[in-house]
């Protein structure tokens, strides 16, 4: 559409508080106990969501549409900058590789860390983080654009109408 610069989808937009969840990361060559884990806040984002919302890379790269599985899970995530320092401290993230959950075989690979972000209230610190690729299922779009809301809106819905008159705007 005219005007607009990204899209992106997130399940839980920030400071709304849902759809979001915890991990325990298990850092793969290094096994711990799962009490004595970092927990991460995790929420499942994709496409152009950190350049639609304006959340600056700090190192690696962003999502690649390509690289998301038939199951909608990618095996690819980002970091927030508090999250990287907990699971990899004193050196870059990138590359590192974890695994959340009772499945040890679907390991998750770094591809960047992003500046940290405050997702649940403003006046708290922000939460070390982990952004899962994943872009099938009930999702919010975030949208970046130069358009004003009063010109966008309408093409907005119109283009989701025409794609699926079953979605709810």
């Amino acid at each position: 559409l005219p005007g607009v610069e990204a899209v992106g989808t997130i399940s839980s937009v920030p400071l709304t508080g849902k759809w979001t969840f915890n991990e325990r990361p298990n850092i793969v060559g290094q096994p711990v106990p799962e009490a004595d884990r970092p927990t991460l806040a995790a929420t499942f984002v994709a496409f152009d969501y950190f350049q639609a919302m304006g959340i600056p890379l700090i190192d690696g790269r962003f999502f690649r549409d390509s690289e998301l599985n038939d199951d909608g899970y990618g095996r690819i995530v980002m970091l927030n900058e508090a999250a990287a320092k907990i699971l990899f401290p004193g050196r870059s993230a990138v590359g590192g590789r974890f695994t959340v959950g009772s499945n040890p075989d679907r390991v998750l690979e770094v591809v960047g860390v992003v500046k940290d972000t405050r997702d649940v209230r403003l006046e708290d610190k922000p939460q070390p983080r982990f952004y899962w690729q994943y872009a099938f299922g009930g999702a919010q779009v975030v949208v970046r654009a130069q358009t004003p809301v009063a010109v966008l809106m309408p093409m907005l819905r119109e283009a989701v109408t025409q794609t699926d008159a079953r979605v709810r705007i």
